[in-house]
C-alpha cells in the first residue's frame, strides 16, 4: 500500500482463509489461484466483514453450524485450534482410505486442479451439497453425484517452466512471414501460436516476442524460467543491456540498438517482476536437439507462420502482448527516476482481477536437459502431443527458425 493514503480494507469472502485483511500482496495470496475466490476493497472495516458475512458464512458449516459470521484473518489464527476440535468428525467407511495425491511422486507438475479418487473420503458426506444461492443444504442430484470432485496437483512453489521459439521463412528478405511459438505442455491453453505483427519479419524480433507471450501468462509473482534456443534473446535481456543502457541503447558502433522497441518493454516488464519478488531466468538451449519442449516450440512457431497474412505486415507488434506495453525507464536516466511503490501495488491488483482463478492445463515436468542418447523416438511421440503441429512424417520441418541470423551486438564497457 503506497505511504500516505487511506488504509484500505479488503474482504475475502471466498478463498483460501475467508477474511479481512489490510494488505494487498496478504489478500493476493489468499485469492491466487483459488477457484471461484470473490474478494473487494471497501474504505471500512465494517463494510469488510459485512462483505465478509454476505457471502462467506455458509462455509462456517466447516466448523460451528451456528456461526453467524465468518471470521477474520486474526480471528482465524486465535480459534484455529478451537474449530479444529468442535469440528464434526465423520466416521470413514471401512473400504475408503485416503489417496495418494499424484501416482507418481517423483514428477514435479505445475499447479493445476486433478480428479479426487472415488473412494476419497474429505470429511463431507458426498451425497450433500451447499446451494450457492440459497445457501442451504441438499441433496445432490443424480448427475451430480456422478462427478469427480477436483484436487490441487503440483509442485506450487517451483517457477512456472516455458518453452518459446520464433522462427522467419525468407528471413532478412523481403516478402518473410515469422510466427512465435510458446509451450507450456501438452494441450496448455497458454500454448501460444500466432504470426508476428509488423513490417519487420524476422527471427530475432519472432524469438523476442514469443518471450513476451510467454511472460503475459505468467502471474508477476512467480518465478518463471524461460528456455530458449535464441543466444541472441538471453543475450539482449542478460548480458548485452547494461552497456545498452550507459550508452543510451547505442551499440558498440554507436548505431541504435536493433529491436530495442521490443527488448525495452520486456526488460522493464522483468524488473517489475522482480519488484514483485519473483525471478526471470532466461536459459538457452540447442536448436533441433533432443529436448522435447523445445521441438514442441519449433512446432507452434511453424503453425504461426502458417497462419501468416499480408495484412499483418501493416499491423502493430505492441497489440500482440502486453508486455510489450510495460513502460521502459532507464535507470542511468535521472529524468526516468520515480517513487514505484503505488505503481507495484498496483500490478498486484492487476493480475488478481485479471486472473482470480489461475490457469489450468495439463502440467509440464521439471525442466531437465536430456542427454544425447535419447531415442528419436521419444522426440516424435512428444510432437504428436501437439494437435496438428507434426504431418505423418517425423522428420522436423525443413524450415523451422531460418538459417540466417541478424548480427549479434557485442558492446564493449
Amino acid at each position: 500500500m503506497a505511504g500516505g493514503g487511506k488504509p484500505k480494507f479488503y474482504g475475502v469472502a471466498a478463498g483460501r482463509k475467508p477474511g479481512v485483511y489490510t494488505d494487498w500482496p496478504t489478500t493476493q495470496a489468499q485469492i491466487s489461484g483459488f477457484s471461484g475466490a470473490k474478494h473487494k476493497s471497501f474504505k471500512t472495516k465494517e463494510e469488510a466483514e459485512a462483505f465478509v458475512r454476505g457471502i462467506s458464512a455458509p462455509i462456517s458449516l466447516r466448523g460451528d453450524l451456528s456461526a453467524s459470521r465468518s471470521p477474520s484473518a486474526t480471528d482465524h489464527l486465535d480459534r484455529s485450534t478451537e474449530v479444529s476440535e468442535s469440528a464434526p468428525k465423520r466416521q470413514k467407511k471401512e473400504d475408503a482410505s485416503p489417496a495418494p495425491l499424484l501416482d507418481n511422486q517423483d514428477i514435479k507438475f505445475e499447479p493445476g486442479l486433478g480428479p479426487l479418487p472415488l473412494n476419497a473420503v474429505d470429511g463431507f458426506d458426498p451425497s450433500l451439497k451447499l446451494d450457492d444461492k440459497t445457501g442451504n443444504i441438499r441433496v445432490k442430484t443424480d448427475d451430480e453425484l456422478g462427478k469427480r470432485k477436483r484436487q490441487p496437483t503440483g509442485d506450487f512453489k517451483g517457477p512456472v517452466v516455458v518453452y518459446t521459439d520464433g522462427g522467419s521463412r525468407g528471413n532478412g528478405n523481403a516478402g518473410a512471414k515469422a510466427g512465435c511459438g510458446v509451450y507450456f505442455g501438452p494441450r496448455d491453453p497458454r500454448n501460444v501460436q500466432e504470426p508476428l505483427k509488423g513490417d519487420v519479419q524476422t527471427n530475432n524480433r519472432a524469438e523476442l516476442v514469443a518471450m513476451a507471450r510467454a511472460i503475459d501468462h505468467v502471474p508477476i509473482d512467480r518465478d518463471l524460467h524461460i528456455i530458449s534456443d535464441s543466444e541472441y534473446s538471453q543475450n539482449c535481456l542478460t548480458s548485452w543491456v547494461a552497456g545498452w543502457e550507459r550508452n543510451g541503447w547505442r551499440n558498440s558502433k554507436n548505431k541504435e540498438v536493433v529491436n530495442k522497441d521490443i527488448i525495452q518493454p520486456i526488460l522493464a516488464r522483468i524488473r517489475e517482476r522482480e519488484k514483485c519478488k519473483a525471478q526471470t531466468l532466461i536459459t538457452w538451449v540447442k536448436a533441433h536437439a533432443v529436448d522435447e519442449g523445445n521441438i514442441a516450440a519449433d512446432a507452434l512457431a511453424n503453425q504461426g507462420m502458417d497462419k501468416w497474412t499480408t495484412e499483418l505486415a501493416s499491423g502493430e507488434v505492441f497489440d500482440m502482448s502486453e508486455t510489450l506495453r510495460t513502460k521502459y525507464r532507464n535507470p542511468n536516466d535521472p529524468k526516468d527516476e520515480f517513487d514505484d511503490a503505488e505503481e507495484i501495488e498496483g500490478l498486484f491488483r492487476e493480475m488478481a482481477e485479471e486472473n482470480p482463478n489461475g490457469f489450468e492445463g495439463d502440467p509440464l515436468a521439471q525442466h531437465d536437459p536430456q542427454p544425447n542418447d535419447v531415442p528419436q523416438q521419444g522426440v516424435a511421440a512428444a510432437a504428436q502431443e501437439i494437435e496438428g503441429a507434426w504431418p505423418d512424417d517425423p522428420q522436423l520441418p525443413s524450415n523451422v527458425n531460418g538459417e540466417q541470423k541478424e548480427p549479434e551486438l557485442e558492446v564493449t564497457n
